[in-house]
């Protein structure tokens, strides 16, 4: 069982200090976790007690919190001043070649060199364990599964058949440990949608040897949406990232990259290298890749016009769920580009993708209805899809909707009504609707 000595500083992480002190002794027990201010008996030489407690304990926590380097004393940073306790600490530790993990707390980031004293320099150059109030039990589980397998002298996890290791070698263990289970974290923020949490702790990882290519793609995909604390947003860094991830194979960054390739986001348009890229991701099942080649092979797009290419991918896409690449599919069925007309085949994945609430394909099921094509003529049928597509903002909806209630068809004749619907068609621009509210003022 390791020796755990805590390292802090009152004004700046008192609260996660001892929060993570009581956690860390209910799991490892008292007489391993040292703590100044539940363990340093009055009347006791602070300095001695100190200097004795590190060099008897396996691992230092150095709790950093967003002030730990700025705190002053008469004018002077509180690090600088000779014998502060923390600096002592520290330094005492880093000098005895202890395992010194810093703690970031508050989204505090690892301090520079040059912000540190000269005995603290080395501290960073260590890879830090982000604690996070929002997700403390979390990220304290994790830390307490790395601390646990944190190896002691020679001695592995507990368990565990001993093997002779040199220190640097248990050092480099120790540190992969925490660096894991940091990165661990990290994509669960992402998965939750906490871009700013997943953010604050890829940013210390940005050299690591060991990101996966589901993190490279991670980090492209922040990189594209916010900006890093300490680094400026830049979509040529996203694409830097999804490369990265792209060449070792991830689905989701051939996709992006892909994208960014065909519009010539952060990259020279090259509309081959495109269609290449969303090849290598659809092969492995992306739906929104198998989409974008349905496009490219339907409107040749660095690539020959293929119907027949454009249908197969759209159809993977489309047995997939995607509401976009279903209405395209049906589209093909229904008016026979690249196979045979089948209304009803049509009618089948228009639903699908209208109940999904795509606007395209509400219209088109209700153009279907309208004109009983592939079903029976129902205008009252026709006019809900149509005014679902129309409530969403499309034109060519909206126009229709003006249609069914000036002829009375599926409704009964209000004028009023269509002319606000020609109205609002109008507006975006759409021809027959302008049309149409030329006739209302002649």
């Amino acid at each position: 069982m390791p020796k755990i000595f805590i390292s802090y500083r009152r004004d700046d992480s008192s609260w996660p200090s001892n929060k993570l002190y009581k956690d860390l002794v209910d799991h490892f027990g008292k007489d391993n976790v040292f703590i100044d201010v539940y363990d340093i008996l009055i009347g006791s030489n602070f300095v001695k007690v100190m200097e004795e407690t590190v060099k008897n304990s396996d691992i230092i926590l150095v709790i950093i919190g967003k002030h730990y380097t700025t705190i002053e004393e008469n004018g002077i940073k509180r690090l600088f001043i000779e014998n502060d306790h923390v600096a002592y600490e520290v330094s005492s530790a880093l000098k005895q070649d202890k395992l010194v993990i810093p703690i970031l707390v508050d989204n505090a980031i690892m301090p520079s060199k040059t912000a540190l004293p000269n005995g603290m320099k080395e501290l960073s150059h260590i890879n830090g364990f982000s604690l996070r109030e929002d997700y403390w039990e979390q990220s304290k589980e994790r830390l307490i599964q790395a601390l646990e397998k944190v190896e002691v002298g020679n001695k592995q996890i507990e368990g565990e058949r001993p093997v002779n290791k040199t220190k640097g070698e248990t050092d480099s263990n120790n540190t992969n440990n925490l660096i894991e289970n940091n990165l661990v974290l990290a994509r669960k923020l992402y998965e939750e949608n906490d871009d700013k949490g997943s953010a604050d702790i890829y940013k210390n990882y940005f050299d690591y040897e060991g990101l996966t290519p589901l993190d490279m793609k991670n980090i492209g995909e922040l990189y594209s949406d916010l900006v890093f604390e300490g680094y400026t947003k830049d979509i040529h860094e996203a694409v830097r990232w999804y490369r990265k991830a792209a060449e070792q194979g991830n689905a989701i960054a051939q996709h992006k990259l892909g994208h960014c390739y065909e519009n010539g986001i952060g990259v020279t348009q090259d509309c081959e290298a495109a269609v290449n890229l969303y090849k290598a991701s659809a092969e492995q099942g992306n739906v929104n890749a198998q989409y974008n080649l349905g496009i490219c092979y339907t409107n040749g797009i660095g690539v020959e016009k293929d119907y027949s290419a454009a249908l197969k991918w759209f159809r993977k896409s489309a047995e997939q769920g995607n509401a976009a690449a279903q209405c395209n599919l049906a589209w093909y069925y229904d008016t026979g580009t690249g196979v045979q007309q089948n209304y009803k085949e049509a009618i089948k994945w228009y639903m699908n993708s209208a109940e999904q609430g795509y606007a395209n394909a509400q219209y088109n099921l209700g153009q279907s209805y309208y004109h009983g094509e592939g079903v029976s003529q129902d205008y009252s049928a026709a006019l809900e899809w149509y005014r679902k597509a129309a409530e969403q903002g499309k034109a060519s909806a909206q126009y229709s909707t003006g249609v069914c209630y000036y002829n009375g068809k599926g409704v009964n004749k209000d004028h009023s009504v269509a002319e606000k619907w020609f109205r609002k068609s109008a507006k975006q621009g759409y021809q027959p609707a302008i049309d149409a509210l030329k006739r209302f003022k002649a």
